[in-house]
């Protein structure tokens, strides 16, 4: 269970890593203020797998700003390897050895 939880955690890690790095660029090309279909996925799929992301809105461009996008992601990966826990331990309480009796 420990090795799920672990994953878990690296993949929400390196989830809000990546997504972070793809909206930079978004915003620095100035691809951020034109509606177009695929920002709007983008921003989409940001609010479904990286739900910290809101603590960014108020970030800076600056060192201030990139702590809160590491502690953003830190803290992405501490939520994913809660899920995982937490679905780990309900899967293993569900299928826990259970006796067959053969009648």
């Amino acid at each position: 269970m420990k090795k799920i939880v672990l994953i878990a955690a690296l993949i929400g890690f390196l989830v809000a890593l990546s997504l972070g790095v793809l909206g930079s660029y978004m915003y620095h090309h100035g691809m951020y203020n034109r509606p177009s279909p695929a920002v709007m996925l983008t921003r989409r799929v940001v609010l479904w797998v990286w739900p910290t992301a809101a603590m960014l809105v108020d970030a800076d461009e600056n060192l201030r700003g990139v702590v809160a996008f590491i502690v953003c992601s830190i803290a992405n990966g501490i939520i994913y390897g809660a899920v995982a826990f937490c679905l780990a331990s309900g899967w293993k309480s569900l299928f826990k050895n259970r006796q067959i009796h053969n009648f």
